[in-house]
């Protein structure tokens, strides 16, 4: 990954920017000798969030079969209804 420090930044922010844009490679920004910000183009920013997203749902998935199998879970229906009771929604 590129890096480059602050000032360096700031001096050339437009070619610094276009050539984030233009390779999808991100930019390292150091601040007082430690690198602070890393900058990145907004689509490969938005498809490495929804990886992470999608990621997360699959394991949240992998925990709650793993808990069904131990006899952790519960019927949906009777879950759904225990939160309506709690949060006080009629159904």
């Amino acid at each position: 990954m590129e890096t480059r420090t602050l000032s360096e930044f700031q001096q050339s922010t437009d070619e610094y920017v276009r050539r984030v844009w233009e390779t999808k490679a991100p930019m390292s920004v150091r601040v007082e000798g430690e690198e602070r910000v890393v900058v990145q183009d907004a689509e490969t920013y938005h498809k490495m969030v929804d990886r992470i997203d999608e990621m997360e749902l699959i394991e949240a998935v992998r925990i709650a079969e793993d808990e069904y199998r131990r006899g952790e879970g519960r019927p949906a229906r009777e879950a759904l209804m225990q939160l309506r009771q709690k949060l006080g929604i009629p159904g």
